[in-house]
């Protein structure tokens, strides 16, 4: 880790100046103290700084349209403003460079603690670098992560592999074999624990039945769905697992288009539960995950970090989803049986 002394090279400061403008003394001038923070942050230098000056707290969402992310950015700010703080917001998108940039952004700002939400795979050096300057952050840092990574940093995550096998054993047990998936690049952490799980199980993971690409929500299900649909030959998917439950409802659309019923000919799976559940004509069987307690954890966790920073002791928790088992899946074949005994489909 870089120390003050690299910092006052680095800006042509003395060492005085530098330790005063990171420590906000009054005999600094405000370009000055923005000037030396931005650059110990860039060099990955770690400041621990008092909770007696700002009371504002950055947040960093890859977007806020999903009900996911409304509800991350709704639960931060009413926990921090129970506790007297304010919040910015910054959008980062899908990428090590967007969070970044938003994070290097953030320092624009007199912040005293900051919630960084990371959802990408970080596969090449650059990205690591990347990702390691925002976990050197030079003010206390909660990290929302999708990846498996113990970090020297307070890390929160939802067990996605919890949720993947929950989801499979559940259409394994309903006596599910040509399971499927759509999805959006975006969401490729569940991409690959089904791939891996499924594999485990013994079942086949085939690439007609994976269905992923750019486009997003709804529309992204949509056209993934028809795109499952145009495939031809045997054996026919049974069962599919969306990324997310606008994922999901696009793909619906689609299946009523095309006059495949659900759950009868074909059962879905989504994931984040939204609230809109509970008015669909087909309820969705969904994985719930714990967004709130997650939200309200990341305040608790930052604001220990902040008051009691030389006793804080770091943190990784990861929470666990649950399976809500609704009306979109049943046993495959059940459509057949329908047809066969001349019964209605619902």
């Amino acid at each position: 880790m870089p120390k003050m002394r690299d910092i006052a090279e680095k800006t042509g400061l003395n060492i005085s100046t530098v330790s005063r403008a990171l420590h906000d003394a009054p005999d600094i001038n405000v370009e000055t103290v923005n000037m030396v923070k931005r650059t110990a942050m860039q060099m990955g230098y770690r400041l621990r700084t008092s909770s007696h000056g700002s009371n504002t707290v950055g947040l960093i969402v890859p977007e806020v349209c999903s009900h996911y992310y409304s509800e991350m950015v709704e639960t931060v700010e009413r926990e921090l403003k129970k506790l007297g703080y304010a919040m910015i917001v910054m959008i980062s998108g899908f990428d090590v460079d967007g969070a970044y940039n938003a994070f290097d952004q953030m320092f624009q700002h007199d912040i005293c603690g900051m919630i960084v939400n990371e959802c990408f795979l970080p596969n090449e050096k650059t990205d690591m670098h990347k990702q390691e300057r925002i976990v050197q952050s030079a003010v206390p840092l909660v990290l929302i992560s999708e990846n498996k990574l113990v970090l020297p940093v307070d890390t929160i995550s939802i067990n996605n592999e919890i949720a993947i096998r929950q989801s499979l054993d559940h259409l394994i047990e309903l006596g599910h074999r040509e399971i499927g998936y759509i999805g959006e690049y975006a969401s490729d952490v569940r991409y690959q624990s089904l791939t891996r799980y499924l594999k485990e199980k013994g079942l086949p993971v085939r690439e007609q039945h994976i269905k992923r690409g750019k486009e997003r929500f709804e529309l992204g299900g949509y056209l993934r769905a028809k795109e499952l649909l145009q495939e031809k030959g045997e054996p026919r998917v049974t069962a599919v697992l969306a990324s997310y439950d606008q994922v999901a409802l696009g793909a619906l659309d689609a299946f009523a288009e095309a006059g495949i019923r659900v759950p009868e000919d074909i059962s879905i799976i989504g994931f984040d539960n939204i609230i809109l559940n509970d008015y669909l004509p087909i309820q969705l069987t969904s994985i719930s995950n714990p967004i709130e307690q997650l939200s309200s954890l990341a305040v608790k966790l930052l604001m220990d970090n902040i008051n009691e920073k030389e006793s804080h002791v770091v943190q990784n928790v990861s929470l666990q989803p649950r399976l809500v088992v609704r009306g979109s899946t049943c046993p495959p074949g059940a459509g057949k049986s329908n047809k066969q005994e001349g019964n209605e489909p619902r």
